[in-house]
């Protein structure tokens, strides 16, 4: 994580189009709105806030108010199970907590968890953290675990995650086994599921509560209003439009922020809402399309992601089919330029397919593999690529190339600049090249059927950086060999500790170098933004934008 101080700035929100449902997809690059804008700002609900006072000097600009305000869709889920909405999204880590959680590096983090031990990879004992409150007042059990995580792997949102788990069963009142189909020594990166109440009547007295009661009964009383999702353990409860502070947790302190408010803002509307302090903490994608031109100097702390943006090669058709070609043309993409120039810093530049986040592969070991127009030309003569005919076009051992074509969704600016670009460092280098933009479902076919030289793509990969969906799975657009990739990625989760681990890193690294099927450019990192000097302790992760909540220091009236 980066703490970034930016004036006149514009950020992306990320909107993310979901292909399958799934949490963990590929992104070829289409984005829709989670919400349609109504254009209406309902104002801060659930409560009453100071009047916001005007400044002298401007119409329409106004001073902070004098509570923390959110955005939120009242109209989109709050089950974190099921609910994709992307403002509500942003919101589960207050409500709801996992079993591990993910820190802004990508490494996991016990939460609602005490201990996860294993012997081989496959079979493993997990302790539920006990004295953890619900909201009603229960207390969390194994049983409550079992039934997130068995529900997690039905649903549409988190079966691609969990789709290697064989089977989740309750071995004592804390206790729960997970066994899975393969060995991975990194499960505890895919348990970041939020945890939530089975939704039963349990006949249990609410934490420090003698009265007893059903679920039903104590949840009425906690919240103060319908709620229309389920019970967790997060720092936060819902009560009428606003988040409360949930004083039974344990990580509750008496300076604790004690209401966050809740807000619908319109999309178009939340880079206004965020100037006029309205807002108080927006989570951002900076390399998406609807640009946030926020004229202002603010903060934004930056947290690595698992979505990685490649180039693809077809490797089964055309002059991209010699593998000998595809290692030239590897060596013209720019990733420095593309992440810097394009992505706006807002990508982890990587030359190898594992991400540098986890800190397994050193710069030294990846000389070479990088962009090099030196090693292009050295490449490129053993690849039979030579311009004979002196036309200013390499032919191809002898005959003209035909043009190589290189397909992207034109729906997303960001991506179609960084596929321009690679197509000028190509053909700069006589590499004849043709950029092909179409819209969504037809960038879709155009990679099912293999209609491309090289594709520009985007992949959210799980947090155990299983690579097999891209070399034998269901996103091998490339026509990848997956019998060469399958044992190297197995090794790779299968490493029981870090020097393994690295190990086995470096060997699947190497070997998707060396075959060259795909070209890995960044991880992409997100943001969150806050007013200067507001917040301090804030620590984002892709698991929680909220991490740590209860301990953040926050001086509204520090606002600048």
């Amino acid at each position: 994580m980066r703490l970034k101080y930016i004036r006149l700035t514009a950020l992306a929100l990320a909107l993310l189009l979901l292909l399958t449902g799934c949490e963990e997809m590929v992104l070829p690059f289409g984005q829709n709105r989670p919400t349609e804008d109504t254009g209406e700002d309902t104002g801060t609900a659930g409560g009453d806030t100071s009047a916001a006072e005007t400044l002298p000097g401007g119409d329409g600009y106004t001073k902070a108010d004098s509570v923390f305000s959110v955005n939120y869709n009242p109209k989109g889920s709050f089950d974190p199970l099921s609910g994709t909405d992307y403002y509500n999204e942003q919101l589960f880590g207050l409500l709801y907590e996992g079993l591990f959680s993910l820190s802004s590096t990508l490494t996991p983090e016990p939460v609602l968890c005490e201990s996860l031990e294993t012997q081989d990879g496959v079979t493993y004992d997990l302790t539920v953290r006990g004295g953890v409150a619900f909201h009603d007042g229960t207390l969390l059990t194994a049983r409550d675990v079992v039934y997130s995580l068995n529900t997690a792997r039905s649903s549409s949102k988190f079966s691609t995650r969990l789709d290697d788990i064989s089977s989740v069963s309750q071995t004592g009142e804390m206790m729960v086994q997970i066994k899975l189909k393969n060995a991975n020594y990194m499960l505890a990166s895919l348990l970041d599921v939020p945890i939530i109440k089975e939704p039963t009547a349990r006949s249990t007295a609410p934490a420090g509560d003698d009265t007893g009661g059903t679920t039903e009964d104590t949840a009425a009383s906690a919240t103060g209003t319908a709620f229309s999702g389920p019970v967790g353990t997060g720092p936060y409860f819902y009560n009428g439009g606003r988040l409360e502070a949930f004083t039974a947790h344990r990580d509750y302190r008496p300076d604790s922020m004690k209401v966050i408010y809740l807000k619908e803002v319109a999309s178009g509307d939340l880079a206004d809402s965020f100037a006029d302090r309205s807002i108080d903490f927006v989570g951002y994608d900076p390399t998406g399309n609807d640009k946030l031109n926020i004229h202002m100097i603010h903060e934004t702390r930056y947290y690595d992601t698992t979505d990685m943006v490649y180039l693809g090669f077809n490797c089964k058709s055309g002059p991209t089919n010699d593998v000998f070609v595809r290692q030239a043309l590897m060596r013209l993409v720019n990733l420095d330029a593309i992440c810097s120039d394009i992505f706006e810093n807002a990508a982890r530049r990587s030359v190898f397919a594992i991400s540098p986040a986890l800190g397994l592969v050193s710069d030294l070991q990846e000389a070479g593999y990088g962009y090099s127009r030196q090693n292009f030309n050295r490449l490129a003569l053993g690849a039979g690529l030579e311009d004979r005919d002196g036309d200013g076009t390499l032919d191809y051992f002898g005959d003209p190339m035909p043009p190589l074509r290189l397909v992207v969704n034109y729906e997303t600016s960001g991506k179609v600049e960084a596929a321009q670009r690679i197509v000028t460092d190509m053909r700069n280098m006589g590499v004849n090249v043709v950029l092909v933009s179409m819209p969504f479902d037809s960038y879709q076919r155009a990679l099912q059927r293999g209609e491309f030289e090289m594709y520009l793509a985007e992949v959210r990969l799980k947090a155990d950086f299983d690579l097999g969906v891209l070399f034998y799975g269901k996103l091998n657009y490339g026509g990848a060999d997956g019998s060469a990739y399958r044992p190297l990625v197995r090794d790779f989760l299968a490493a029981p500790d870090e020097e393994t681990r690295a190990a086995a890193a470096l060997a699947l690294d190497l070997h998707i170098a060396e075959d060259a099927c795909i070209v890995p450019i960044g991880y992409k990192q997100r943001s969150v933004l806050t007013h200067v000097g507001v917040v301090e302790g804030v620590d984002p992760s892709q698991s929680n934008l909220y991490r740590n909540v209860l301990g953040w220091s926050v001086d509204l009236d520090n606002r600048a």
